[in-house]
C-alpha cells in the first residue's frame, strides 16, 4: 500500500513496511483529529469520502499540524480566486504534491494528492504501491456511491467522480493513459462550484486581454485563442444560468435577465430555454467561420449535434 503522501518515508521501502507505516500514522492522526475536533465535518453532514485521513472540510490548522508533525514544515499558501487561497506542500514520502483549496473560514474545500508518476515509477515498490492504492481507494469510494465518468477530463486520460447522497461532497480519481493514478481528490462540491466560477472568470479575463493582441500584432492571431475564449464565455453563461435556475426554477431565455455581458468581441445567443434546459451559441467577430455551443438538460427545440457532454462547450467550423 502506498503511504499517505505527507509521510517523510524515504525510498526505497518494502511494500509491507509501507503498509505498517501507513496504518500507524493514519491511526495516530485519526486520534489527533478526533481530539482537536473538525467542526466543518461533524454531525450528519460529515463528508463520507476520505483520502487516507484527509477529508474536505478540515481546518487548515489541522493540515498544518499534520505537516509540521511529519515534515517539520507548514503548507505554503498563496492567494487564489476571490477569498480562496491555494496551499501546497511537496511530500517527502510518496513523491508528489498535496494541495488544499482553503475558503474564507479557514477550511479546506478541496484536498488533492498529485503523485509525481514519473519519479515514483523509478522505484519498484512505489510503482506497484501507486497502482494498488488507486484500486483500493476506488473500491472504497465505490462502496459509498456509484462512480460516473468525468467529461472534463479528455482522452487519453480518464477520470471517475463520486458524489454523496446529499450532493455536497465529492471525490475524483484521474488516470493517465498508462493506467497510473494522476490525481486523488476529495471536495466540498458547493464551495468548489463558487471557486470554479471564479477560476473560469479569471481565465476568461486573461484570454480577453490576449484577444486584443491580433489587432495590434496580426502575426499573433491564433484561432485557438478565440475558440478558447468563446468556450470560457459559454461556461460562464452556464454558471450564470445554473444560479438563475436555483432561484427561479427556470432557465433564462435572454442575457439581460441574467445580467450577463459577453466580453472581448464574443457574441452569445440563447437558442431556447425552459425549466428543463437551455442551449446557447457563441461566435467571435474576429473568427466568423467558427462557433461554439453549450447545453444543459433537455432544451426545447434544440438542434441536433449540440455536443456530447452536458455543460461542456463544443466548437466547430461553419
Amino acid at each position: 500500500m502506498l503511504p499517505p503522501p505527507r509521510f517523510s518515508t524515504k525510498f526505497p521501502v518494502s511494500t509491507n513496511k509501507l503498509l505498517v507505516l501507513s496504518l500507524n500514522r493514519i491511526r495516530a492522526c485519526a486520534l489527533f483529529i478526533a481530539v482537536l475536533g473538525v467542526a466543518a465535518c461533524g454531525g450528519d453532514d460529515r463528508p463520507p469520502f476520505k483520502l487516507w485521513e484527509f477529508r474536505a472540510g478540515m481546518p487548515l490548522s489541522v493540515l498544518d499540524s499534520i505537516a509540521l508533525h511529519d515534515q517539520h514544515e507548514r503548507l505554503t499558501c498563496v492567494k487564489s480566486y476571490g477569498s480562496f487561497k491555494s496551499c501546497t506542500i511537496q511530500s517527502l514520502g510518496a513523491i508528489g504534491v498535496v494541495q488544499a483549496i482553503i475558503d474564507s473560514t479557514g477550511h479546506a474545500v478541496l484536498v488533492a494528492y498529485k503523485p509525481d508518476v514519473y519519479a515514483i515509477r523509478n522505484y519498484l515498490d512505489m510503482d506497484a504501491g501507486l497502482l494498488m492504492e488507486g484500486r483500493r481507494i476506488r473500491a472504497t469510494w465505490n462502496q459509498i456511491a456509484e462512480p460516473h465518468p468525468d467529461p472534463k477530463i479528455r482522452p487519453p486520460s480518464r477520470a471517475e467522480t463520486w458524489t454523496s447522497a446529499n450532493g455536497r461532497w465529492s471525490a475524483r480519481l484521474v488516470w493517465q493513459k498508462e493506467g497510473y493514478p494522476a490525481e486523488f481528490r476529495v471536495a466540498d462540491q458547493n464551495a468548489m462550484r463558487t471557486w470554479g466560477i471564479l477560476e473560469d472568470k479569471a481565465e476568461a479575463d486573461s484570454l480577453a486581454q490576449l484577444a486584443v493582441a491580433p489587432i495590434e500584432a496580426p502575426q499573433r492571431s491564433d484561432p485557438q485563442l478565440f475558440i478558447d475564449l468563446m468556450s470560457l464565455e459559454l461556461k460562464r453563461l452556464a454558471d450564470a444560468q445554473m444560479g438563475y435556475h436555483d432561484g427561479h426554477r427556470d432557465y433564462a431565455d435572454d442575457l439581460r435577465s441574467l445580467n450577463f455581458v459577453a466580453r472581448s468581441k464574443v457574441q452569445i445567443r440563447i437558442g431556447s430555454a425552459d425549466p428543463f434546459g437551455f442551449w446557447a451559441r457563441a461566435t467571435h467577430e474576429l473568427l466568423p467561420d467558427h462557433s461554439c455551443r453549450i447545453f444543459i438538460g433537455q432544451p426545447p427545440g434544440a438542434p441536433p449535434r449540440l455536443g456530447a457532454s452536458e455543460g461542456q462547450p463544443t466548437c466547430s467550423q461553419s
